[in-house]
């Protein structure tokens, strides 16, 4: 039996972009946010120079500008624009998400951030 036409309409097209980007940017943001709970590992007054786990959440970063942006943007078209619109910020939020948990850790854990 074929599936009903607005079911196809949410698995292909446009809706499946918005769809795929929000999935990326969650799966971004939370992989950032694993990675980020390492400074709370970090002691109490030590420097520390995060040029590693930076380049990770760059590339993340990366990730999510590269593949979910443009889905997201293809998925602006659709009827589930919010859902596309939601998508883009996902993707883009890898960065603030990683350099705010340093902060915050920072804060807690009271070390500090060489330059």
């Amino acid at each position: 039996m074929d599936a009903p036409d607005n079911l196809q309409a949410e698995t292909t097209g446009p809706v499946a972009f918005a769809r795929f980007s929000v999935k990326l940017g969650l799966c971004l943001s939370v992989t950032t946010l694993v990675f980020s709970l390492q400074f709370l590992l970090v002691p109490r007054g030590e420097d520390i120079r995060p040029m590693g786990s930076a380049m990770l959440i760059c590339i993340i970063a990366g990730i999510g500008l590269l593949l979910g942006v443009p889905c997201a943007i293809a998925g602006l078209f659709s009827i589930r624009w919010r859902r596309a619109l939601l998508g883009a910020v996902l993707c883009l939020s890898p960065l603030p998400v990683g350099s705010g948990m340093m902060h915050i850790a920072a804060i807690i854990k009271g070390f500090t951030i060489a330059p």
